[in-house]
């Protein structure tokens, strides 16, 4: 779980340098991060493959506003479910960083 966090994490970071080069806009797809800002789309291990997903503004858990001001990445599926982790964790917000519960 260890590895996944540190790939949420640099895919935050990843995300953040997008959008100081895009003012105002974040990828529409995590796919847009690579090769400029992630070599690669990382890879969970727990998953056996990049099984990270990007939501934007309201679309993000808990977001009802219209605001695209904030994202979401999770490991989405219960890839974790062995470290007693829900479905869609662990994930990495812009406002509180990494989230396990």
């Amino acid at each position: 779980m260890l590895t996944c966090r540190s790939n949420l994490k640099n895919i935050g970071t990843a995300i953040d340098m997008w959008a100081k080069d895009h003012p105002g806009t974040y990828p529409a797809q995590l796919s847009a991060l690579t090769p400029d800002y992630l070599v690669e789309m990382p890879i969970c291990p727990a998953a056996g493959k990049s099984s990270y997903r990007l939501l934007i503004g309201s679309e993000a858990p808990g977001k009802e506003s219209k605001s695209t001001d904030d994202y979401y990445v999770e490991c989405s599926g219960e890839n974790h479910a062995n470290a007693g982790l829900g479905p869609g964790r662990p994930a990495y917000t812009s406002e509180t960083g990494i989230i396990d519960l």
